[in-house]
């Protein structure tokens, strides 16, 4: 980490001499501020407050320590941090479900699962093969129908950066012979992106009566 110096208990370098003074000068204070040390007499001193005995640190140590020093900075903030309200934020994520469900009533399932899905969100629908990516998704929601859903509860994670909800789903379109209804359960898997709560996996059953 190169050389350092030491006062001696005078609090001072030893006399300026014409081939040493440059190489006292590249030295520092921890705050890098020259202004520290000033010249009396034919010596350089450090001001009454850094003590009988100081140390100059070369300019290469002071990036080193100002970066351990941020370390234990943010360790300290983290550690120091309020915990997690789970029971908010498990609200919060009920809240964000019921939100989804609204949306899709006003403008559609295919747009409103545009708005609350992740970029690479997963659909696992009952029939047919998993679709992944948000774009894919919406493509398979198309069509004139209504999809509703009640969220029933919900979970979330220690850190309250990823959650799930569960509930029943109600599908209607109509059809020339009147409205054909599809019920069931789902469950959707949420992380939390930029503070917003994202579906990234999408998952459905059907729970209609079987024929007799």
């Amino acid at each position: 980490m190169g050389e350092s110096l030491q006062f001696d208990t005078a609090g001072a370098f030893p006399p300026i001499d014409p081939r040493t003074t440059k190489r006292v000068i590249s030295y520092v204070s921890i705050d890098e501020s020259p202004k520290n040390f000033f010249h009396r007499g034919n010596a350089w001193h450090l001001p009454e407050c850094f003590g009988t005995v100081a140390r100059i640190i070369p300019r290469e140590a002071v990036s080193i320590l100002k970066y351990c020093l941020s370390l234990l900075v943010a360790g300290f903030i983290v550690a120091c941090a309020a915990p997690v309200n789970l029971q908010a934020e498990r609200q919060a994520l009920i809240a964000a479900d019921i939100r989804f469900d609204q949306l899709s009533g006003e403008i559609g399932p295919a747009k409103a699962f545009s708005a609350f899905l992740a970029v690479d969100a997963l659909s696992l629908p009952r029939n047919g093969p998993a679709v992944t990516g948000l774009e894919n998704i919406a493509k398979t929601l198309a069509g004139e129908y209504s999809l509703r859903w009640v969220p029933q509860d919900a979970f979330v994670s220690e850190n309250a950066d990823m959650g799930y909800t569960w509930g029943n789903w109600l599908l209607t379109v109509a059809t020339d012979s009147g409205v054909l209804e599809r019920k069931g359960k789902y469950l959707n898997v949420w992380v939390k992106r930029g503070g917003e709560w994202k579906v990234l996996v999408d998952i459905g059953n059907q729970a209609d009566t079987l024929p007799e």
